[in-house]
C-alpha cells in the first residue's frame, strides 16, 4: 500500500508529464499555424511579383518560422506514442514541401529581379548552411524494406538530403522516417527521432537491409530463372537480354561482378540452400550474417554436417 507521501508524488508526476504533452501539442498547432499564415503571405506575394523587397523580407520570416515548427515538431515527437508519430511526420513532410515550393518560386523571381534590398546596412554574414537551407528537397521515394531496392533507394535519399550540410541531422531523421513503409519502418519504430539517434539509426537499416550476400543471392535465383520465362522469337530474346543486363549491371553496383568476382560455388549456393528445410534455411542465413567473408564450400559443408549431427541426436 502506497504510503500518504507516495501518492502526492506520483499524481505531481502524472500532471507534470500530462502538462508537457499538452504544452507541446499546443506549441506544435501554433507554430504550424505560424508557418501556413507566414507561407500564404509570401505565396500572396509571390503570385502578385509586385514588391520584390517585401518578398525577400518575407521569404527570410518563413525560414524562421520553419525552423521553429521543425523544434516544435521535434518535441511533438518526443511525447507521443509510437504509433502517432507517422501522422505528424506526414503533417509536416507535406507542410514543408509546400514551403519549399514557394520558397523555391521566391528565389527565382528574386534572382531574375533587377530591384536592390531595401537595406542600406549590409546583412551579417552567413554560413552556407544558413544560405542552403531554402533549396528544396527533390521528392524522395518510399522503402518498404525490399532488399533488392534499397541501394536505389538510398542513393537517391543520400543525394537529396544525407549529404546536404546545410540540414540538421534532426531534419534528415524526419525526412527519412517520412520515407519508410513496412518492414522498415518497424525496424526503426522504437528509435525517438532525436539528432544523436540518427547515425545509429542509418547504420542499423543499412545493416538490416544492405548486407551484399542477402542481395547477391536474389539477384542469382533471378538469373537462373530467367530462361523459364522467355518467349519465342525477337521480343522472348529481348526480354531476356534486358532481365540479364537488369540483374547483371545490379550485382557490379554492388561489386558483385560475376565474371570476375563470384566463384562458380558462390554462383551455385542459392540454388543448393534453396532446397534446404526452411528451419535450416533460416539457420543458415543466420550463420552467414555472422561471417566476416563469402562462404565457401567448406563453410556450407561444415555447416551441413552440424545440422545433421544435430538433428540425429535429436532423434
Amino acid at each position: 500500500m502506497d504510503t500518504p507521501t507516495d501518492q502526492p508524488s506520483s499524481l505531481n508526476d502524472s500532471g507534470n508529464m500530462l502538462n508537457h504533452k499538452e504544452t507541446s501539442s499546443a506549441t506544435f498547432d501554433l507554430e504550424r499555424i505560424n508557418l501556413e499564415h507566414e507561407l500564404a503571405r509570401l505565396h500572396g506575394l509571390v503570385s502578385r511579383a509586385a514588391d520584390m523587397n517585401a518578398i525577400r523580407e518575407v521569404s527570410r520570416t518563413l525560414e524562421r518560422t520553419k525552423q521553429a515548427f521543425l523544434k516544435s515538431c521535434q518535441r511533438r515527437l518526443n511525447n507521443i506514442p509510437e504509433e502517432e508519430k507517422a501522422k505528424i511526420v506526414d503533417e509536416y513532410s507535406k507542410l514543408a514541401e509546400k514551403v519549399l515550393q514557394v520558397q523555391q518560386q521566391a528565389d527565382e523571381l528574386l534572382a531574375t529581379s533587377h530591384v536592390p534590398s531595401s537595406e542600406t546596412i549590409p546583412p551579417p554574414r552567413v554560413n552556407n548552411s544558413q544560405l542552403n537551407s531554402n533549396r528544396p528537397i527533390l521528392k524522395l521515394p518510399t522503402f518498404d524494406g525490399d532488399i533488392l531496392q534499397f541501394k536505389a533507394f538510398w542513393d537517391q535519399f543520400n543525394t537529396a538530403v544525407q549529404r546536404r550540410e546545410d540540414l540538421e541531422d534532426v531534419t534528415k531523421f524526419v525526412h527519412l522516417r517520412s520515407c519508410l513503409a513496412g518492414p522498415a519502418l518497424h525496424a526503426i519504430s522504437v528509435v525517438t527521432t532525436a539528432a544523436e539517434n540518427y547515425p545509429a539509426m542509418v547504420q542499423l537499416l543499412h545493416d538490416r537491409f544492405y548486407r551484399v550476400s542477402d542481395v547477391l543471392d536474389p539477384h542469382i535465383l533471378k538469373i537462373f530463372s530467367v530462361t523459364n520465362k522467355v518467349a519465342k522469337g525477337k521480343e522472348g530474346l529481348l526480354a531476356m537480354y534486358d532481365k540479364l543486363n537488369g540483374h547483371l549491371l545490379e550485382l557490379k553496383a554492388i561489386r558483385k561482378d560475376l565474371d570476375t568476382a563470384v566463384s562458380g560455388f558462390r554462383m551455385a549456393l542459392p540454388q543448393l540452400v534453396a532446397q534446404l528445410p526452411k528451419n535450416v534455411q533460416s539457420r543458415w542465413k543466420d550463420q552467414c550474417g555472422k561471417l566476416s567473408e563469402e562462404p565457401t564450400s567448406q563453410t556450407l559443408l561444415d555447416f551441413l554436417s552440424e545440422q545433421a549431427r544435430c538433428a540425429v541426436d535429436s532423434e
